[in-house]
């Protein structure tokens, strides 16, 4: 996987760099990255943009009849808007309008985009998902299994390690390990 166009760092330097535990994109070629921020903001988008319905959180909640359990996933949907502040100041900014001032390089930098934030707003996305999934389904799923509160640590590492490994088949012009990850996927 060509981990090239985000460069990652958490908490420790990183290629000479301190960012505090921030995710900063600053190429996207293949969009991995994008997709993932891309998908949980959508979560918190209003219920209707224009005469479009959304599939947010708050419009499955508006189908919920029970109010208690609806309250509950508005509340978990708030909680996560609050978390990816930076995510959808980083949507709006570079990705959904062509803001002059940022163009023009007169507005301030996006902010970063913390893992902290990001791995809290996932537990609560978690949360939300198994109350809407039991209302409708009558059952839960296992979200934690399949996303961990070390989600932001692993992706961190894996992008990391890969963009080492990368790097370093790059300066010996040895394919082999790309090449067999490649048939694996």
């Amino acid at each position: 996987m060509d981990t090239s166009h985000a460069a990652v760092r958490y908490g420790e330097a990183s290629r000479g760099h301190q960012r505090d535990g921030a995710v900063h994109i600053q190429r996207d070629r293949g969009g991995y990255v994008t997709d993932i921020l891309l998908t949980l903001i959508r979560l918190v988008d209003p219920p209707k943009s224009g005469n479009q319905e959304n599939l947010s959180l708050r419009n499955l909640a508006a189908d919920i009849s029970d109010q208690k359990l609806r309250d509950q996933v508005i509340v978990l949907e708030s909680q996560i808007r609050t978390k990816t502040q930076d995510v959808k100041r980083w949507r709006d900014k570079k990705l959904a309008h062509n803001d002059l001032l940022r163009l023009l390089k007169k507005s301030a930098l996006v902010p970063p985009i913390q893992i902290n934030e990001l791995t809290s707003a996932l537990a609560f996305v978690r949360e939300a998902l198994n109350l809407i999934h039991g209302y409708f389904f009558d059952t839960t799923v296992l979200y934690d299994q399949c996303i961990t509160e070390k989600d932001g640590n692993q992706l961190v590492f894996f992008l990391n390690y890969g963009l080492e490994c990368w790097t370093e088949d790059k300066e010996k012009q040895d394919f082999t390990r790309a090449k067999k990850w490649r048939e694996k996927t």
